[in-house]
């Protein structure tokens, strides 16, 4: 089930959006644009797609089956550590599959070389854009990629000064991707 997903999010370290400068000489930046005038990428949107044509795939298993319901909580999961055992079988698997997703694009985005100011720009509405789908899901962002799609929208140079209160690891992942790590 998860495997749609995974083959969108394996793209991720080399598009070439990442590595794309802002407008021509004499052009408007799209750096000073606001951020409903990017669209998110293809890949993300090919992910938001499946994932939304989940809950009528696991339709059958929407009421509470007890056996069924038994068996996936002593089962292992990817991403279901912190899933509460009280939910149907659908809401589970799909919340397995949102944590699994959240922990995969920023292990695939941590992959990433560098980012333009541009491409920080971008990669902040794509994570937006995939927090949007997953709340419609009921599964919000993971923590650590809600922290690193709001520190992807801070200017570089207050990144450093309004970084506290986020996890020292994503922190660390948005300063080298934005390549402002020991200047």
């Amino acid at each position: 089930m998860f495997h749609p997903v995974s083959s969108q999010l394996e793209l991720v370290p080399g598009l070439e959006v990442w590595g794309a400068e802002s407008g021509s000489q004499g052009a408007l930046h799209t750096v000073d644009l606001p951020d409903f005038s990017f669209s998110p990428g293809e890949y993300i949107t090919c992910v938001g797609e499946y994932l939304m044509t989940l809950p009528q795939h696991l339709e059958p298993y929407m009421t509470s089956n007890t056996p069924l319901s038994r068996a996936f909580r002593q089962a292992v999961f990817p991403g279901s550590s912190s899933l509460g055992s009280s939910q149907s079988p659908a809401d589970f698997l799909l919340g397995c599959i949102s944590a699994s997703t959240c922990s995969s694009y920023l292990s695939y985005i941590s992959s990433i070389p560098r980012l333009t100011p541009t491409s920080c720009r971008q990669l902040a509405v794509d994570i937006s854009y995939l927090g949007d789908i997953l709340d419609d899901l009921g599964h919000p962002l993971s923590p650590e990629l809600s922290s690193a799609g709001a520190l992807l929208r801070l200017p570089a140079e207050s990144l450093a000064s309004e970084s506290s209160g986020h996890p020292g690891r994503v922190v660390a992942i948005v300063t080298r991707l934005r390549g402002l790590g020991s200047e």
